[in-house]
Order: C-alpha cells, then structure tokens, then sequence
C-alpha cells in the first residue's frame, strides 16, 4: 500500500491496495511511451477516441493537462495496473470528476495484448474498494452501447444501467450511463 504522511501521523492511502496478480500506481511523466500506446490501441480509438496524442511529447502533454489534474479529486485519476509478476505496465484504471456528470464516473482500458485475462475485472475490484475506502457513495460509468466488453464488465461489477444517455462535450456518439451505488 502507498502511503503518505498526513498531519498529526495520518496516513490517507492513494490508490487501490494491490491484488495477487497487480499493482497500482499513478502515472508519472516516465509513462509518456506507454500513455501513447494505449490511447493510440485500437480499443481506445474505437470506443474512447482519438486524443490527438501521437508523439511521445504529444503523450507528456497529455499526461499534464488531461492525467495529472485528475488527482486533485478525493480517490481521482487513473492508476496505472502493473503486472506483480514482471512489471508490464497492463492499461489504466480509476475514478474520473467530469463536469458534464452529477457523480464521479469510473473507466478502465488495457492495452490489447492483456484483454481477455481477468485484469480490468481485477483492478476493476481493487478501485471500486478504494473509491468506497474513500468515501464515495456513488459511480457513474459511461460506454458506448456497442462496446459489448465494457457493458458486460459493468454488469458483472454491479453497475445498473440508468436509461440515460449523454454526449459530452467534443464527442459526437451518445453514451450509455451505468450507476453503482455503494452500501456503507
């Protein structure tokens, strides 16, 4: 687990407690190769879209600007799934602050070559336990209605679909919302 020091000894943990198989980090400046792989894959481009990042100085940019300011939310902001076993750096996972959306929205991608594996259902887990660790009450999660993957992890997580649908700014597709409500 990370830890930082807080006032008077605390300590607020900053991502999701690793699982047998992973362990979760956030994204440094160092990651720009692997931030430009993954958003160029084609999962990402297909069902999330181009972010317009095609350099490595393109992916820093991106990392600063769209990445890094995420963590200024309680429980914000991508982690990064390391594999324990090697260190391969699997896709991302975590909870989003979206203005265009009345509660946080969680989100996943993996680069291609681990899908299918059980890692998003794994990390999925892990940061769903964090963001309740944290004091959320509520997730939205936002897909296309054809990204069978997405909307069949969602359901297996708990996610409900709302009936809704919501474009948001800059993208020209229609999203399905799904809704987690946590029990305390």
């Amino acid at each position: 687990m990370r830890t930082i020091n807080m006032t008077m000894g605390e300590e607020q943990q900053l991502g999701p407690q690793a699982t047998e198989r992973l362990r979760f980090r956030r994204c440094t400046v160092d990651d720009a190769e692997f931030i430009l792989a993954l958003v160029n894959s084609p999962g990402w481009l297909q069902y999330i879209g181009d972010r317009g990042v095609y350099t490595v100085e393109e992916a820093k940019d991106y990392l600063l600007n769209r990445i890094f300011p995420a963590y200024e939310h309680v429980g914000g902001g991508p982690q990064v799934l390391v594999r324990r076993s090697d260190g391969a750096l699997l896709g991302t996972v975590g909870v989003y602050k979206r203005p265009e959306l009345e509660s946080p929205d969680f989100g996943f991608a993996l680069l291609p070559e681990y899908h299918r594996q059980g890692y998003a259902y794994e990390a999925s887990l892990a940061c769903l336990d964090y963001a309740r660790a944290v004091g959320h009450t509520e997730l939205l999660a936002i897909t296309l209605p054809e990204n069978a993957a997405s909307n069949g992890l969602l359901q297996k997580l708990g996610f409900r679909e709302s009936g809704e649908l919501v474009r948001l700014p800059g993208d020209s597709a229609e999203l399905k919302i799904y809704n987690l409500q946590f029990t305390m």
